[in-house]
């Protein structure tokens, strides 16, 4: 009873593990059920192309240029099993097939036939130095070169025409046209979608091909690397559905007229378009577009085309690197509306140049305009300024950089219409205010209360009110107005500035009605003043120290006319030079009065260098308060008989070598033994 019972469950497992065909990896185990393709195959001019049979998919792959018209089909089923329609009657294989496979059970599956076609590929470097080369391309089939594609030689036989290449669609590395091609476009090459690089020169040295007007690659998708052009015959480019270009496009040609690359949205490395091969304006192109760049990964150049009239960048937003934009003597404006960042921006040769846009540019390298027609000019999105800028020649009367940061870099104007400029409360950076050639008569700064870097004011002729509202400027404060003979009566005044830390220069400022620093306690740096042509002293009212502790400053004051008043000035840290003018070049000056002076941690000079001119008019020197110093030296000062003012250096011992006291060519000329033994002034 048991063997019966054994030798059924042994039939039973073998049917179910039974499969309809030994290579079918599929099986149902029930005979009768199976509803499956186990083969197919097509043949064409008795070639076989086994299929790939994945899921309810049939797939035949063919070489792109074979034809399946004729094609017959080898197929196999499982046992039993039924197909509809029949392959055998089918003639049209370029057309896909939909096919029902029934099992003997009456279970069905259905299988979707279709057909792709596959690259005939050359594996490495394609090199087709002569026209024969080029035609007999064409019967190889290949549609795709894993390698470079060379076209011509330097100087070899002639090639003129490309119609062999029709074929190709991509090539992995570079495609080198050389000059011995002489023909005057690249038909031939317009199924090409992909390539590495393209070369027609380098971006160091132009090409020799003296025939080529067009570059035309109408089918081109993508460009891996490079996509240099430096041809001076070259009229026109055209990669119409190109989108991206991995690394440089470089572009210059003399006869440049049209560029149609309104696909690329991204550029990975630089965008250089040029309107010469030897830097000189010669294209007569009269507009660049652009229309969907979005990004450029490095540096974006736009040179030498004397008709341009516009650049068009709608879409860009981003630039890695710098923006140039020069030697361009007819454009009338640049825009980018959605650029927000750039690496830096350069304009200039520019001369017919009236409006700069790019209203929402938030950060920005370092920045150069130099336009004398601007008078349009939009960065009020800027907050970022990532190094210097520098406006020059510009027409716009007012700038507003209130939302700016300028973090720690310089901002130069040299504008010469320039009146109002707007900043933040603080500048973090330098501001320098160096116009041209102005004339203007008012000119206000508005909103700046501390500068963390230097100010810089020279050339504002013309003003007649200078009023500054800065508390604190953190670097030098140099101040030249006027270095002509402009009367304007100018009333230069800093009303709330307190500190200056670095250098206070006041250079010649003509004509000057009035100079005052009413709050300024501190300069901590070395000072240059000079009274030059001024109508009335210049005023530190509340001016205590120059100078800090541990620091060599040197203090100069140069009394050319009027006086400097420091009623206040107890410590200079450093050396003090006072240098007289002479009466006969209009020093009104008449006193030297410093008499709260405690300390000099320096040398105290004293000098007239016109002394040979006769008198200089000042007739008393007070340094009452004054406790120590280095030395003294006076000169020059044919007025001066009393120098009892030094009289604590002396009777304290602060001077205790003859070194440290020097008179001569003065009314009066103490020894240090004079001084030491009282006779401060001469004998009555």
């Amino acid at each position: 009873m048991n063997k019966i019972y054994y030798f059924i469950l042994f039939c039973f497992t073998a049917l179910c593990f039974t499969a309809c065909n030994d290579d079918d990896p599929e099986f149902s185990g029930i005979e009768g059920k199976d509803h499956f393709i186990s083969d197919f195959a097509l043949t064409v001019d008795g070639i076989t192309y086994q299929a790939t049979i994945a899921g309810d998919m049939i797939t035949v792959e063919i070489p792109y240029n074979v034809s399946l018209e004729g094609a017959t089909v080898e197929y196999a089923l499982c046992e039993g099993a039924s197909i509809n329609p029949n392959p055998s009657n089918i003639q049209d294989w370029e057309n896909e097939w939909k096919f029902v496979v029934t099992s003997k059970m009456q279970e069905s599956k259905v299988y979707s036939y279709t057909y792709r076609y596959t690259d005939i590929e050359q594996s490495g470097s394609v090199v087709l130095a002569t026209q024969a080369e080029v035609d007999n391309f064409a019967q190889t089939g290949i549609n795709k070169i894993d390698g470079n594609l060379t076209i011509g030689t330097v100087d070899g036989e002639e090639i003129t025409n490309l119609e062999g290449l029709a074929n190709l669609k991509q090539i992995s590395n570079t495609l080198i046209l050389n000059p011995s091609y002489k023909g005057a476009d690249l038909s031939g090459l317009d199924n090409l979608e992909r390539i590495g690089s393209f070369k027609l020169g380098s971006t160091t040295s132009t090409s020799k091909n003296t025939t080529l007007k067009t570059v035309n690659f109408p089918s081109l998708l993508d460009i891996i690397g490079d996509f240099v052009i430096n041809c001076s015959t070259v009229e026109k480019i055209s990669i119409p559905k190109v989108g991206t270009i991995g690394e440089d496009m470089y572009v210059a040609s003399d006869a440049l007229l049209d560029l149609d690359a309104n696909a690329v949205e991204y550029v990975g490395s630089s965008l250089i378009v040029r309107g010469s091969v030897i830097q000189k304006e010669s294209a007569a192109t009269e507009a660049i577009v652009f229309s969907a760049l979005k990004q450029i990964g490095n540096e974006l150049a736009i040179q030498y085309f004397p008709q341009l009239q516009g650049i068009y960048l709608p879409a860009l937003e981003r630039i890695t690197g710098t923006a140039s934009f020069s030697d361009m003597s007819s454009i009338g404006s640049i825009a980018m509306t959605e650029l927000y960042s750039v690496g830096g921006l350069t304009i200039k040769n520019c001369k017919e140049i009236s409006t700069i846009e790019l209203p929402g540019l938030t950060s920005c390298g370092e920045f150069s305009v130099d336009a004398n027609k601007v008078n349009k000019f939009n960065i009020s999105a800027l907050r970022d300024a990532l190094g210097d800028m520098t406006l020059s020649n510009l027409l716009i009367e007012e700038l507003d950089l209130s939302q700016t940061n300028f973090n720690g870099n310089t901002l130069t104007l040299q504008c010469n219409q320039l009146n109002k400029i707007v900043g933040p409360e603080t500048f973090n950076g330098s501001l320098l205010l160096l116009p041209k050639n102005c004339r203007l008569t008012e000119f206000t700064l508005e909103g700046i209360s501390n500068i963390q870097g230097a100010f810089k004011c020279e050339n504002y002729f013309y003003v007649k009110s200078f009023i500054m509202p800065f508390v604190n400027v953190a670097g030098d404060v140099t101040i030249a107005l006027n270095t002509g003979s402009v009367d304007t009566g100018v009333e230069i005044e800093f009303p709330t500035l307190q500190e200056i830390g670095g250098t206070l220069t006041l250079e010649k400022n003509a004509n000057a009605n009035k100079i005052e620093f009413p709050s300024l306690k501190r300069v901590l740096g070395s000072c240059s003043i000079k009274t030059q042509s001024l109508k009335n002293d210049i005023e530190f009212s509340n001016l205590e120290s120059i100078g800090v502790d541990g620091t060599e400053i040197d203090v100069a004051f140069s009394l050319d006319g009027t006086n400097i008043s420091c009623p206040k000035l107890k410590t200079i840290h450093g050396n003090f030079n006072v240098i007289t003018s002479a009466s006969m070049f209009g020093m009104t000056a008449d006193n030297l009065s410093y008499s709260t002076i405690e300390s000099i941690y320096g040398d105290l000079s004293i000098t007239c260098p016109y002394s040979d001119f006769g008198p200089n008019g000042i007739e008393s020197i007070d340094f009452s308060g004054l406790k120590t110093a280095k030395s003294i030296s006076i000169s020059g000062q044919e007025d001066v008989n009393d120098f009892s003012s030094f009289k604590y250096l002396f009777e304290n011992n602060v001077f205790t070598k003859e070194s440290q006291w020097t008179v001569g060519k003065c009314g009066y000329n103490p020894t240090y033994q004079d001084m030491k033994e009282g006779r401060y002034k001469p004998a009555e």
